[in-house]
């Protein structure tokens, strides 16, 4: 992923992958995810509720503050997001909920 540029406490980000990502979650604000190109399910997780979204080129999600999530897209995708800082990662196959 590339920066594309600084916003607010954050950034604008853009790039692409293709596989699973590491679960993530942003404590200071929402993200804004836009698909440019290809596909992918985005999994949000919150205390007691999981919720899969299927998104593709030209649709726009927005992850609440404190949601742990992570993208699926086995054929790839190319994305771009308005990301606040700092994100925190998390290694393991499940969010500590």
């Amino acid at each position: 992923f590339a920066r594309v540029a600084d916003y607010r406490d954050g950034g604008i980000f853009a790039g692409g992958f293709s596989g699973t990502s590491q679960w993530e979650r942003h404590p200071n604000g929402d993200e804004v995810v836009h698909i440019l190109k290809g596909a992918v399910t985005l999994t949000l997780k919150t205390e007691g509720k999981t919720e899969s979204i299927e998104l593709k080129a030209g649709m726009i999600a927005i992850v609440p503050q404190n949601t742990w999530h992570q993208f699926y897209a086995p054929q790839g995708v190319t994305l771009m997001t308005t990301t606040p800082q700092p994100t925190q990662h998390i290694e393991s196959a499940e969010p500590p909920i």
